[in-house]
């Protein structure tokens, strides 16, 4: 899994775990039953900034077509 954390609670990478520290804006942020996330365009643009091209692309049109905003 990866996550997106303030620069304050990066602790490096494990097995399962890897995680990224970017800027993340407020409007970029929700909660999910509970556990707070980012929205799905923001998703996209992660996994755009850190996969190959057809990762990305495939990504980007499986939420547009989820009428996601992405």
């Amino acid at each position: 899994m990866h996550a997106t954390v303030p620069e304050t609670m990066y602790r490096g990478r494990t097995r399962d775990l890897v995680l990224h520290t970017r800027p993340v804006r407020g409007d970029e942020r929700l909660a999910a039953d509970g556990i707070r996330v980012t929205t799905v365009p923001r998703i996209v643009v992660d996994i755009a900034m850190q996969e190959n091209l057809r990762t990305a692309v495939v990504v980007a049109d499986a939420a547009m077509r989820a009428g996601t905003g992405a």
